[in-house]
């Protein structure tokens, strides 16, 4: 195991990666020490948090894995510290960028881990991403717009709060999620006979998919058509990719018909659908655009993707209700120029704003 201890001098607490020894080894690791302020004056900066990175390897299959673990800012019920989290997940997504270039990682899957302090991952994703996009020269890493939460319960139960704080974080296009340890269900506040924490632990199980998996027909097929049913898409499709998926569907004369249409989907899936309107309406809609070609499927594809949304809108559009303090809808340079005081962890000079 790894474990680094957080920059406060009067606290003992930090971060820890632990792994079994008979089966992972230990490649490269790097700790982020988070930045929350700086001194105008004098520049010194105030640290009180951390995130730890390690970057292991299976020992018999050699796949690779990158393990983040981390403990935002406390007092999830307090909103107002909602944007100094997002800071610090920034900070995080940029150690990301810089570790990945590092040790040419890129195509790693990554688990994010640990006490987040909020109710909304996705919302501080969204505030860190968008201060990121308003900056030309900034490199993203995968992980940034792939990423789903393993599903929990409540985590900690405390005389303040009753909420689910503590979350496991996965790229979903490159891992499966296999099984979640149910959670405790808590009816008191935490520590207390049964729990020694005011937190409880929680526990999810992967699979690494392959890339075959990944770019496979079958895989690219589904996502076309889960787009067509209004499910927000996981990745973005490549022009090459809806051509293969466009293979899956046609009847062998370079379009789809209805009886084709229909026989993909019951290869595609061997199970009946759950009774789900987005899907009929899919089917639908399909079936009325009559026989379709290759331009027709792509165009379908990009309405799809247009009226449901890109990978990640969702998260955006928390951090836009979170940024815009007046609630009117807009956000204006005032709001731009607070949200970059209080969640970049470099200042930015207000002309680069305003340009």
């Amino acid at each position: 195991s790894i474990w680094r201890k957080r920059p406060r001098a009067t606290s003992a607490d930090g971060c820890c990666v632990a792994w079994r020894s008979d089966l992972f080894r230990l490649l490269e690791e790097e700790n982020v020490e988070f930045i929350d302020r700086t001194c105008p004056v004098q520049g010194n900066e105030f640290k009180d948090r951390i995130a730890l990175i390690a970057l292991l390897q299976q020992k018999g299959s050699r796949q690779k894995i990158c393990l983040v673990s981390t403990h935002l800012q406390r007092n999830p019920e307090d909103l107002a510290q909602e944007m100094l989290r997002a800071k610090q997940v920034g900070q995080v997504l940029r150690a990301l960028v810089d570790f990945a270039t590092k040790h040419d990682v890129f195509e790693v899957p990554v688990v994010l881990a640990g006490d987040l302090n909020c109710s909304s991952f996705g919302r501080l994703r969204g505030v860190a991403n968008t201060l990121s996009l308003l900056n030309r020269d900034v490199v993203l890493h995968p992980f940034t717009f792939d990423t789903a939460d393993v599903p929990t319960g409540v985590t900690s139960v405390t005389l303040a709060r009753k909420l689910r704080i503590d979350a496991i974080v996965y790229q979903c296009q490159r891992l499966e999620l296999v099984d979640v340890q149910e959670s405790p269900d808590l009816h008191e506040a935490i520590p207390n006979e049964r729990h020694p924490s005011d937190h409880v632990p929680i526990v999810a199980r992967f699979r690494c998919r392959s890339q075959r998996g990944r770019n496979g027909l079958r895989h690219v097929a589904k996502e076309w058509f889960w787009s067509l049913a209004g499910r927000e898409a996981s990745t973005v499709l490549s022009t090459a990719q809806l051509q293969r998926a466009f293979q899956v569907y046609e009847d062998g004369n370079g379009r789809i018909s209805a009886s084709s249409f229909q026989k993909a989907l019951t290869l595609l899936f061997p199970r009946a659908f759950a009774a789900d309107a987005n899907v009929s309406t899919a089917v639908e809609r399909f079936r009325e655009a009559g026989d379709v070609n290759c331009e027709e499927f792509v165009a379908m594809y990009l309405e799809a993707v247009k009226m449901g949304g890109l990978p990640g809108l969702n998260d955006l559009r928390d951090a836009f209700r979170l940024l815009d303090r007046d609630q009117n809808g807009t956000l204006d340079l005032q709001e731009l120029l607070d949200a970059f005081e209080q969640c970049a962890p470099t200042r930015v000079p207000r002309d680069e704003i305003e340009a």
